[in-house]
């Protein structure tokens, strides 16, 4: 495809590792469909609004209980998100500002 593979089909999905909504439901009786629907039918924030969500709380929690997360590595993966977020904000700014 000369820039890289831009799409996939469907048999290279079956190589992909996915977690299983009903392993995840499993794991600690809370099912991650329901967690979900509120999200559903509201618009979806920023991700630096979004992360303070209680909807979007819930939904993660029952994420980070099924792989077993601590707190402080739960509030870790926060961190990692809104500064992967902000850096690449500062590198569009960036590239704006060079007009590239």
């Amino acid at each position: 495809m000369g820039d890289g593979l831009l799409t996939t089909y469907g048999p290279d999905i079956l190589s992909f590792d996915f977690i299983s909504p009903d392993w995840i439901d499993a794991q600690n009786g809370k099912s991650l469909g329901q967690a979900f629907e509120p999200m559903k039918q509201r618009q979806i924030l920023s991700i630096f609004d979004e992360l303070h969500q209680p909807d979007r709380r819930m939904l993660d929690a029952i994420i980070f209980d099924a792989l077993g997360l601590t707190q402080g590595e739960r509030d870790g993966v926060y961190e990692a998100v809104v500064n992967l977020v902000e850096a690449r904000l500062r590198k569009a700014k960036s590239l704006k500002r060079m007009n590239l």
